[in-house]
């Protein structure tokens, strides 16, 4: 026997003998019953004693075995461990009667899964030697000081999809498919539409009432973008699983590998690692959309902690940085102050500041997060799928963080229905929270937060019943009645038309043709309308240096030239990405040209186009899915200039295209200047107490820009 195994014998014998004499005294030499079977062959002869300096299987710790005159070392190997032990010794401590042995056995371990699998995900395993040279399995703390995602779990046009079922997992995917990282994005995926060192991923939601969902206009997106892959969070109804890999103009035409669905168990996994980590109340969802940008800026996970789910997050608020957003239950505090790196607590308004502080944002969104719960009860039946759904114009909040983290927008909230209150809060809101903005974003459908307001008997209108408040109000501050804010609006039927609409705007050159051609359709006032007048008119807009900025144009005017031609300009519809009309409207057309059910009936899907009219009623709000505005954003529409009431004859396409188009303006920087001009010409609108153009609201994002929709 080699002198270390016979000194380790020498001592473990002394042990043995001074613990246990008397037992052995009174029990005789063990017995066959007592000796356990070899756990990877037959027990060795039982005329030797196994002694194990380690108390048995115990891989954290390295060890000797002596056995037969020979010793048996712990030892690795890369970092799996190879750990020995007496058969029948399996726990710690020093060997008894009864877990005294004379066999010998042995297991292997892989240092990484096994410190994990005992201590949780945030530790690492590293198999090492110890002084005397036995290994064992070194389990230390792994807290990493960069915020990195893991790049083989993203493809480089990867799409993800959730239903909007679960609130949580919805803004917990934010900073998952959407993050800020100048070292990430070296390899991520960047879009035209999104801010510097953003790393973006669509992110499509589709509205789900039971086996009823709504995804068409998720699908346009898809037969759009043509993801490589798509990643789908939770299980999805067998009719959707079928329009995904079903051919376009159906279905998204996708094939059944390129889809993988995962849990939200599988969410950590997504980052390298992480050292900080955000925590909100389980129940507020209003703090949940600031912070779901926050851990997007920061590039970490967020999640939403109870005293009654604690316990599955313990593991990931260890020694970490936690940012803690509004209130959270005492006992969740109370780890976080045992047992974190450090915290930081943020009151919402402080969360936004803070934001604004480090991105520098000149943008706001403004949502109502009781939209949960406010919607319009109707039913409505898809194009591409069976079932109908009644739940309409509701969630539309949900998709605003998607937005914000992709172009670092600052999220504010109220839950008022009142336009009043409404608007002194946005008043309010930017006092308190110190931005200087540019732009302002509705995300809420008018059952959320109201899109006009009833005309009064001061306002003198002759024919509306009702006045636009986006930009006449909410977007104006200073109380001049010229609008201040590049406003814009995004609703739809359900969430799907919101959340495909934001994916379309991020990823504009994505999916946007090789030409840019123009459909111009100016009918006129009425039948007396000639070709030759609306030409003249046209002049003060339709001009050359607009004209070559264009790759075509289709040019039609007046009444019966018009009508004579409409179906051969109907035909030019979907495939236009600027349309200009000119002419009457209603609640679900363009009077002359097309209607939402000529959509409908034709399948009809558009080519992103900005889409400027003078056209009364096209976005009247009455809770109708079939509503003009909302069908053609729904189908694809960048921008549409919709009429809340019976309108007037506005003068404001010169200033819209030649801010957007020649002057590099935004969409919305373009309309707003357009509309204050019509204001200070005192352009006569049919109302004698108010000035300019009080009917149009804009429906679509108003960051967009020309230069980002050609490719």
């Amino acid at each position: 026997m080699k002198s270390s195994a016979k000194i380790l014998v020498i001592i473990l014998i002394g042990i043995f003998l001074v613990q246990n004499i008397s037992l052995i005294i009174a029990q005789g030499p063990p017995t066959p019953e007592a000796v356990n079977k070899f756990e990877n062959g037959p027990p060795f002869p039982e005329t030797e004693l196994c002694l194990d300096s380690d108390y048995g299987n115990n891989p954290e710790v390295g060890g000797l075995v002596a056995y037969n005159q020979k010793d048996f070392k712990d030892f690795c190997s890369g970092n799996i461990l190879t750990e020995y032990f007496c058969s029948n010794q399996n726990s710690k401590g020093p060997p008894t009667p009864e877990s005294t042995n004379f066999g010998i056995s042995n297991r292997t371990y892989n240092c990484t899964s096994y410190c994990q699998n005992k201590y949780g995900l945030t530790y690492r395993g590293s198999c090492s030697l110890s002084f005397e040279g036995f290994g064992f399995c070194n389990c230390t703390l792994a807290i990493p000081v960069k915020n990195e995602k893991d790049p083989n779990k993203y493809s480089k046009k990867n799409a993800f999809l959730i239903s909007d079922k679960n609130w949580r997992e919805i803004l917990s995917l934010v900073p998952l498919t959407t993050w800020t990282s100048e070292e990430d994005s070296r390899w991520c995926k960047n879009a035209q539409g999104a801010s510097k060192n953003i790393c973006v991923y669509p992110t499509l939601i589709y509205h789900r009432e039971g086996e009823s969902f709504d995804a068409d206009s998720i699908i346009y997106f898809f037969q759009q973008y043509k993801p490589d892959n798509l990643t789908i969070i939770g299980n999805t109804p067998p009719e959707l699983d079928n329009l995904l890999i079903v051919k376009p103009e159906l279905g998204a035409g996708l094939k059944e590998e390129q889809i993988k669905k995962i849990s939200f168990n599988d969410y950590f996994s997504y980052w390298k690692s992480f050292n900080s980590i955000v925590v909100v109340d389980y129940d507020n969802y209003a703090n949940g959309l600031m912070g779901s940008v926050w851990a997007s800026l920061k590039n970490i996970p967020i999640i939403f902690v109870n005293s009654n789910n604690l316990e599955n997050y313990k593991n990931v608020i260890d020694n970490r940085k936690i940012y803690i957003i509004g209130k959270i239950d005492s006992s969740v505090s109370d780890y976080i102050n045992k047992n974190a790196k450090s915290s930081i607590s943020y009151t919402l308004e402080e969360l936004q500041k803070e934001y604004i502080k480090e991105t520098n944002t000149d943008k706001i969104i403004l949502v109502n997060p009781n939209d949960l719960d406010l919607k319009v009860i109707k039913r409505f039946l898809p194009e591409k799928s069976t079932k109908s759904f009644s739940e309409l114009f509701s969630k539309i909040s949900l998709a605003a963080p998607f937005l914000a983290a992709g172009k670092h927008e600052v999220i504010i909230d109220t839950t008022s229905t009142d336009y009043k209150k409404i608007d002194a809060f946005v008043e309010n809101k930017i006092a308190a929270i110190g931005i200087n903005p540019e732009y302002l974003t509705i995300l809420a459908s008018p059952v959320s937060i109201p899109i006009s307001r009833p005309a009064t008997q001061k306002d003198g209108c002759k024919y509306a019943k009702f006045i636009e408040v986006d930009g006449r109000f909410y977007g104006e501050l200073d109380h001049d009645n010229l609008v201040d804010l590049s406003t814009g609006r995004i609703f739809g039927v359900s969430i799907s038309d919101a959340s495909s609409y934001i994916a379309r705007s991020i990823f504009i050159k994505d999916i946007v043709s090789n030409n840019f051609d123009a459909l111009i359709v100016l009918p006129g006032y009425g039948t007396s309308t000639t070709k030759g007048e609306m030409i003249k008119f046209s002049k003060y807009f339709w001009t050359p240096n607009i004209i070559n900025q264009l790759d075509s144009h289709y040019f039609y005017a007046g009444w019966y030239d018009v009508l004579f031609r409409i179906f051969k300009i109907k035909n030019l519809y979907d495939d236009s990405n600027l349309i200009i009309y000119y002419n009457h409207g209603s609640k679900t057309a363009f009077s002359m040209l097309i209607s939402s059910y000529d959509f409908s009936s034709n399948n009809i899907y558009l080519n992103n186009p900005i889409i400027m009219d003078v056209a009364c009623l096209t976005c009247y709000w009455s809770g109708n899915p079939n509503s003009f505005c909302v069908q053609n954003i729904r189908r694809g529409a960048l921008g549409f200039q919709g009429a809340v009431d019976i309108s007037y004859w506005n003068r404001e396409f010169d200033d819209i295209l030649n801010g957007f188009i020649l002057e590099g303006k935004s969409i919305g920087t373009a309309y707003k200047e357009a509309r204050n001009q019509d204001y200070k010409d005192n352009i006569y609108n049919f109302c004698l107490g108010l000035r300019g153009d009080i009917f149009y609201a804009w429906i679509g994002d108003p960051t967009i820009k020309f230069d980002e929709i050609r490719k």
